[in-house]
């Protein structure tokens, strides 16, 4: 059966035959594709209509192409791995804290044998001018004593208002008692003055 499209046709217009449906573009009528969603292959065109006979009937319209079918969309790229196997690189330890001071102590005075002490001498000094010591270092003073000597034994004695962080030895030598104070801190220690240090010599 031939399509019998409506005359004086405005841009636009649509006109539907057998479920397929023609637009007027103004100099022909154009006939729109459907899109199949579920079909993987275009519909298949309508077969024109039988000639009516011998004498040269008309030929049916050309069937329309159906359309193409709609192309899956494409699959999501997995996601990338989170990383190599190696395991994550320890933090680094700590530095451990630097010594307060001289790896070595001071040696103690020899103690006294139990013996009769058939001689002494016994110094007593006001010392200042200490000052400020610095860390890790030492200040030495004198007791005049008159009569020692170097080998001497040496009892110390040390004044109750010492700073703290401060360490002391005496030590004889000819006619004197040397009194040494070390700072053993990492800082800096300011020594009172009029401090008042005790020195005996046995023999």
């Amino acid at each position: 059966m031939a399509i019998n499209f409506p005359i004086s046709p405005s841009i636009n217009d649509e006109y539907t035959f057998n479920g397929v449906t023609w637009v007027f573009t103004g100099t022909s009528w154009d006939g729109v594709n459907t899109v199949l969603l579920s079909s993987n292959s275009g519909a298949t065109g309508l077969i024109g209509a039988t000639g009516t006979g011998s004498g040269g009937g008309s030929i049916g319209a050309t069937g329309f192409i159906g359309a193409t079918g709609v192309i899956g969309s494409t699959g999501f790229i997995g996601a990338t791995g989170t990383g190599s196997g190696s395991g994550s690189i320890g933090a680094t330890g700590f530095i451990g804290a630097t010594g307060t001071g001289i790896g070595s102590g001071f040696t103690g005075a020899t103690g006294v044998a139990g013996k009769d002490v058939g001689f002494s001498l016994t110094g007593v000094a006001s010392l200042s001018s200490w000052g400020t010591i610095a860390a890790h270092s030492y200040v030495d003073k004198n007791i005049t004593l008159t009569g020692a000597v170097s080998g001497d034994i040496v009892i110390s004695g040390w004044p109750s208002t010492l700073e703290n962080g401060i360490v002391g030895m005496m030590f004889p030598g000819i006619d004197v008692v040397v009194v040494r104070l070390a700072n053993i801190t990492a800082s800096g220690i300011a020594v009172a003055d009029s401090q008042t240090f005790t020195a005996v010599i046995l023999r």
